[in-house]
């Protein structure tokens, strides 16, 4: 027997988000629930992403009664939805890539700025009450880039360097509440606080970026060393899940990468390589931490995978990572 945890329609056609279900193997337990709740619910097993305690699952893994069974479903159902979501993540990141290279910064601020839309809407949404309210978090982005980019560029207070990140953050603050006030379904705390803890992310993120950009002596090559460790963290981290080495997990994997490649970087770009390691071990953090965070704002419950609802899920950890770049590098370097 194992606990079976069910999200999105799955958990709607079984009628209850965890179960316990007898079977010796991870397959058995999965026919029987087919079994039980019927034949839409075995088709909707043929797209879903099977965990087994935290990990990739196989059909001949064994449990018992203590292991946890995890079902989880893409956004819309069907192979094609993961698809088009690694087609999204793809583009996203060749569009952020062609952006740095131009010397103008405000190609990729604007670029960034359409990035981190897009990821807001994917995150944001009206179908659960801890799921963020999209309009203040879409206008969070565009303070995010737009206020840090007008202020460090217009030299306003040229002693107030950073400025337009705190402006950024509290309307981020300021969206958040007046979208309570105006829309009673996000006066709820639960609601509140997603509302405001996405927006906080969203415009801190794109600001950090955008003022590593303009306002550090290396900025172009800083947002190159920041892209490539949250690239080869991000790219090991699904190689180790999908290979299944028992000798490295994905997690430790997407660590010594994004640490790995910031050493690296700091040869490529001629940068301290002290300073490197420890923003390489903070962007790590973050990766993992953002991992966690989307997980909790998607679907409910703490998970340190990228297989949860949304086509753009794999930006939820860089989200967090970029938030502690621009701080940590600005200092350290």
């Amino acid at each position: 027997m194992a606990r079976l945890r069910l999200f999105a329609n799955l958990r709607e056609l079984a009628g209850a988000s965890e179960v316990e279900i007898d079977g010796e193997t991870v397959g058995a337990v999965l026919d029987r629930a087919a079994d039980r709740y019927g034949p839409e619910f075995r088709r909707g097993l043929d797209h879903a992403k099977v965990w087994l305690n935290g990990d990739p699952a196989e059909a001949h893994d064994p449990v018992d009664r203590l292991d946890e069974v995890a079902l989880i479903p893409p956004v819309s159902g069907g192979a094609a939805t993961l698809t088009v979501g690694g087609i999204e993540v793809a583009l996203v990141t060749a569009a952020l890539l062609a952006a740095n290279v131009l010397a103008e910064p405000a190609w990729f601020v604007a670029v960034l700025v359409g990035v981190g839309a897009l990821w807001a809407w994917d995150i944001s949404g009206e179908d659960e009450p801890w799921r963020p309210y999209r309009v203040p978090v879409l206008m969070a982005v565009l303070a995010g880039g737009l206020a840090t980019y007008g202020f460090e560029t217009a030299e306003l207070l040229p002693a107030g360097r950073g400025i337009g990140l705190g402006v950024s953050a509290g309307l981020a603050i300021i969206f958040t509440l007046v979208a309570g006030i105006l829309s009673p379904r996000h006066r709820v705390l639960v609601s509140l606080v997603s509302t405001a803890a996405v927006a906080l992310a969203a415009a801190l993120a794109v600001g950090s970026l955008v003022l590593v950009r303009i306002q550090t002596v290396q900025g172009q090559d800083l947002i190159w060393v920041f892209l490539a460790m949250v690239i080869v963290g991000k790219a090991a981290s699904g190689l180790l899940a999908r290979a299944k080495t028992p000798s490295l997990d994905p997690l430790t994997g997407a660590v010594l990468a994004t640490v790995l490649t910031a050493v690296a970087a700091s040869f490529i770009w001629d940068l301290n390589l002290f300073a490197l390691f420890l923003v390489g071990v903070l962007v790590a953090i973050g990766l993992v931490a953002g991992t966690s965070m989307g997980s909790l704002i998607r679907v409910g419950e703490v998970y340190l995978t990228d297989a949860v609802e949304g086509s753009l899920v794999a930006l939820d950890g860089p989200v967090l990572a970029a938030l502690v770049y621009a701080p940590f590098i600005t200092f350290l370097l």
